[in-house]
């Protein structure tokens, strides 16, 4: 009987080799000082294999019959399961990298080969990004970023903030992907920098952030540009600028020596009211930026005015629909003057949409105070007009002072509310259309858009700007009692005015009585056909006679003849029978 290495390479040169389905399509991939297995996809024999081998870049490593032959340089780094053929490498080093194949010798049927490459890499380390100590100006100063690692790199990839850097106008890499060259930068460029540094068995990442000294843009003033007179007001300065910007503050022209975001008035009075201004100023850019917030006072007694204006409106709408203003005005002139809670908002904006404003698609506020830790509502009221009209979804969104949208809640017919991520998460709601905000930030200060989606009218959309102030004005007991004087004394107003038009206009009765004036002189007390009736003479005109005339005046030429008659007109109101 033959042995077993002589009938292994009379099998090998008789051809019967199969070469498909022995080993995985690779590569493997290892890592220096680790291990890495080499696994058959062949499902083990009932028996053992007669033969296995193993080969690297043409010489044979291991060779397993009834014993295991071993190449001196990989004793200890190799171990070989007879029942699978599958081979274990440990203590890699970079000269490992490169083709092994397995023969595979069955008791019975044909002889199996398969190859597969292993790469071995240098684990990465030491990932830094460097570049220039520069102070950087926007559109003044240009920037370059490397990035530089130990271990074997296969690939490096930028980003910005967490998202990809791509090339663009002003942004540039080198060939290796190495450097990242941006010329000349912008405020958009400030930020954090990152380079991952990978191969297939290691990645590392270095992150640099890059200080754009830029601004100021974007300054505002957040305030109101009303308030109701002993009212604390407070206006806040903000400015998108790196440094942060310092602040002053003129008003009508004239410095005011404040010198920091924050300006304060303690109670607001006449001489309070007109132009401020707020300048920003970059120390390191050496630029300045300005704006402008007109502050009036709003008063109190237009509110009431305002009432009697509604009252008009009675003659043409009806006793609901007076007493229907009459709430309404009460409540404008409340929430004016006192800025009610957001129930009473919510009940004076129902008010108008359902009189005032009935044609219009979308109504909202343009302007709604919140204060610090109170809650607030800012309403949004979807008026349907036409018949068939469904109301599918509705989203609050927040103008950010870039220009960019930032969608708070959506809730739809069918999915109900959903809360998106920003800085109002955990404190929003919705209440029909309208949007709730628990414990007011001053950050929350802003402009939102209510969008209304229906069917098959389309969208529509308002906006509101919600003006955050630090504290509430509470409403003293002689402000109470002065509010429940004047709604009493307008209460009775209204009242008079309501019994002279509908009681005593319903009452009379006119009488159109014509005069002759050049006929018979009547008794004064009149006859008793009208001794019980109140005659009252309106714009009653009687042209004399001649002789008349010439008694007040001299100068008969300017009478009429002296058989003209005129005719006036009387009214003649009828008591009622008691």
């Amino acid at each position: 009987m033959m042995p077993l290495t002589t009938a292994s390479l009379v099998l090998v040169l008789s051809g019967m080799c199969v070469g498909e389905g022995v080993l995985p399509a690779g590569p493997l991939s290892g890592a220096v000082a680790g291990t890495v297995k080499f696994t058959t996809i062949l499902r083990p024999p009932e028996t053992p294999f007669l033969s296995v081998s193993w080969s690297f870049r043409g010489v044979n490593i291991i060779t397993s019959t009834s014993i295991n032959i071993t190449d001196p340089t990989y004793t200890n780094r190799i171990s070989l399961d007879r029942a699978t053929g599958a081979l274990e490498l440990r203590n890699l080093v970079l000269e490992d990298s490169g083709q092994y194949t397995v023969t595979l010798i069955p008791d019975r049927g044909q002889q199996s080969q398969g190859t597969i490459s292993l790469n071995v890499y240098v684990v990465i380390t030491e990932a830094t990004i460097r570049s220039p100590a520069v102070i950087l100006i926007e559109d003044r100063s240009s920037a370059n970023l490397t990035c530089d690692a130990s271990g074997s790199i296969s690939t490096k990839v930028w980003m910005k903030d967490g998202q990809a850097l791509y090339p663009s106008d002003r942004i540039s890499f080198s060939t290796d992907n190495r450097t990242v060259f941006i010329k000349p930068v912008r405020s958009s460029d400030h930020g954090t920098y990152q380079c991952e540094v990978s191969n297939p068995v290691s990645t590392m990442t270095a992150a640099y952030n890059l200080t754009v000294n830029f601004g100021p843009h974007n300054i505002s003033i957040i305030g109101p540009s009303t308030a109701p007179p002993g009212q604390r007001v407070t206006l806040q300065c903000t400015a998108d600028s790196v440094p942060p910007a310092n602040f002053s503050w003129m008003f009508n022209g004239n410095e005011t020596w404040v010198n920091n975001s924050m300006y304060i008035i303690e109670r607001l009075a006449a001489e309070n009211t007109g132009n401020y201004t707020c300048t920003a100023r970059n120390t390191v850019t050496m630029r300045q930026s300005s704006a402008v917030l007109n502050l009036r006072a709003s008063c109190t007694a237009p509110c009431w005015s305002f009432s009697v204006l509604l009252f008009s409106v009675l003659t043409l709408r009806g006793k609901a629909f007076f007493w229907r203003s009459i709430h309404f005005s009460f409540l404008l002139c409340t929430m004016r003057t006192y800025r009610e809670s957001p129930a009473v908002l919510l009940e004076l904006f129902y008010m108008v949409s359902l009189t005032v404003l009935e044609a219009q698609q979308l109504t909202v506020w343009p302007e709604v105070t919140g204060y610090l830790g109170h809650n607030v509502t800012l309403p949004c009221k979807f008026n349907s007009g036409a018949k068939g009209t469904a109301m599918s979804q509705v989203q609050w969104d927040l103008l950010q002072p870039e220009g960019k949208n930032i969608i708070i809640i959506v809730s739809s017919v069918q999915h109900g509310a959903h809360i998106h991520e920003s800085s109002l998460k955990g404190r929003v709601g919705i209440s029909e259309e309208s949007l709730i905000i628990k414990s007011v930030e001053m950050r929350d200060a802003g402009s939102y858009t209510c969008r209304v989606a229906t069917f098959p009218s389309g969208s529509f959309e308002g906006t509101t700007k919600l003006i955050v102030l630090e504290q509430m004005l509470h409403i003293s007991s002689g402000h109470t009692s002065a509010i429940v004087v004047a709604v009493l004394l307008l209460a009775g107003m209204v009242a008079a005015i309501v019994y002279l038009i509908f009681i005593r206009r319903g009452s009379s009765a006119r009488l159109h009585v014509d005069i002759d004036t050049n006929g018979p002189v009547m008794d004064a007390h009149g006859s008793s056909d009208v001794s019980d009736e109140t005659v009252v003479y309106s714009d009653v005109v009687v042209k004399p006679t001649r002789d008349a005339a010439q008694f007040y005046n001299d100068k008969p030429t300017e009478m009429a003849p002296a058989d003209d008659v005129v005719y006036a007109r009387v009214m003649v109101l009828h008591k009622q029978p008691k």
